[in-house]
């Protein structure tokens, strides 16, 4: 709903609670804009409260909630685990669909080699 977490938020964190692979897409422009809000709220006390009740991002094309950036820094375990011991957390920023193509082509294009006890031949099992 408006003001709870998705469904896609859900599955998200289900995932991770599983430890299951998992790969996201995550548009430059929202790495951006996470960038700035925290380098704003650094200075400006009560700011989330202040956007989200004013609804200050109801018409962005790219970050129309704050629950976007609090689901991205979930998916890269942020405040979580430290860089180093972070696994199966993959997030591609992308600018445009070539480049999401791209990624999805190069992660997922093989899936024998992400999932290979699916793909065993029936003397190894």
């Amino acid at each position: 709903d408006r003001h709870g977490v998705s469904f896609t938020h859900h599955e998200m964190q289900r995932a991770i609670k599983m430890g299951r692979k998992r790969w996201f897409l995550v548009q430059q422009e929202v790495i951006t804009a996470r960038s700035l809000f925290r380098a704003m709220s650094s200075t400006a006390k009560n700011l989330r409260k202040w956007v989200e009740t004013k609804d200050a991002l109801k018409s962005n094309p790219y970050l129309d909630s704050l629950r976007i950036l609090d689901m991205y820094d979930q998916a890269v375990r942020d405040g979580i685990e430290h860089l180093e011991n972070r696994k199966g957390n993959w997030v591609q920023p992308f600018r445009n669909d070539d480049e999401a193509l791209l990624y999805i082509q190069s992660q997922l294009g093989r899936p024998q080699m992400i999932f290979p006890e699916y793909f065993m031949n029936a003397r190894q099992k």
